[in-house]
């Protein structure tokens, strides 16, 4: 039990300072009955799910996507927010031809502040590069008499 308060303790105090966990000093813990993974696993996990996802964008091709989803009528531009205030960006386009359309929001995954390595920069990399054509197909068919769907 001691040895759990001081782990959680150690993680706490970490997350107020800001200051990097070293992964490879953490272990599973149990919190009330549950086992919890360590960082080291979830780094690996989500390193993981980043490359399966990179090898599926590869496979995608921007401009027919963005014209599928035309034909259907969905709308929408893909970006992220970035810093501290959460501006929007729109990979491919001004902030002003983002506003002025009548298309809605995708928000992109994996564009937070966390960074989980090589394969997880590499997706980000090829998903800029991605949104960018994507909504400049997008952005031509986005009118004021477009009707707008907001995607999350």
């Amino acid at each position: 039990m001691k040895l759990k308060l001081i782990t959680i303790s150690f993680l706490l105090l970490q997350a107020c300072v800001g200051a990097p966990i070293k992964t490879e000093e953490i272990k599973s813990v149990t919190v009330k009955g549950k086992n919890t993974s360590s960082a080291m696993s979830i780094k690996s996990d989500r390193e993981r799910r980043y490359a399966q996802q990179l090898h599926d964008l590869k496979l995608k091709n921007p401009v027919a996507e963005a014209q599928r989803d035309i034909s259907r009528g969905s709308y929408y531009l893909m970006g992220y927010s970035s810093g501290r205030r959460g501006e929007k960006v729109f990979p491919g386009l001004s902030l002003q031809q983002a506003t002025n359309s009548s298309c809605g929001f995708k928000n992109l995954d994996g564009f937070g502040d966390v960074l989980y390595g090589r394969n997880h920069l590499e997706y980000r990399k090829e998903m800029k590069i991605y949104a960018s054509q994507f909504n400049r197909t997008m952005i031509a068919s986005c009118t004021s008499n477009a009707s707008r769907q907001i995607m999350r």
